[in-house]
């Protein structure tokens, strides 16, 4: 599928009334809930930057590669992520409650993570060859 995103101006982070955190909390949860794969591919794109949506993929492909065993120096070069990045995903899953962990590490397996990995580092060998000048005999 081909994305279509609108440029979308920056919001501010700034805290909210409690009362309007909920609100738009529980609309979040509303909207993206029991979605079908077409629906949230035709809504990811019109709420989610080109730019945030990039991240996300990436912390999923760090979780992923981290959770197989991947070294850390790997998945830096092959996701093109610093090393403080990998360890801010680290301590924040450490972080999370092991319920959350179990639902994470669940979802990832229906994707085939063993998949994905292969693909992430196939697609990165691929392009550092089409990168790389070819050696003259």
């Amino acid at each position: 599928m081909i994305y279509h995103y609108i440029i979308m101006t920056h919001l501010s982070s700034r805290n909210l009334k409690s009362d309007n955190k909920i609100y738009l909390h529980q609309s979040f949860i509303q909207t993206f809930s029991d979605l079908s794969g077409r629906e949230f591919e035709t809504l990811y794109p019109l709420i989610i930057t080109k730019t945030e949506k990039k991240m996300i993929e990436k912390r999923i492909g760090v979780i992923a590669m981290l959770a197989n065993g991947i070294p850390e120096a790997q998945i830096e070069n092959e996701l093109k992520v610093t090393h403080q990045t990998i360890d801010r995903i680290k301590v924040h899953l450490k972080l999370a409650d092991e319920k959350s962990i179990n639902l994470l590490y669940r979802k990832l397996r229906t994707i085939k993570i063993k998949d994905l990995i292969k693909t992430i580092l196939d697609t990165q060998r691929r392009a550092s060859k089409r990168i790389l000048p070819h050696a003259k005999n």
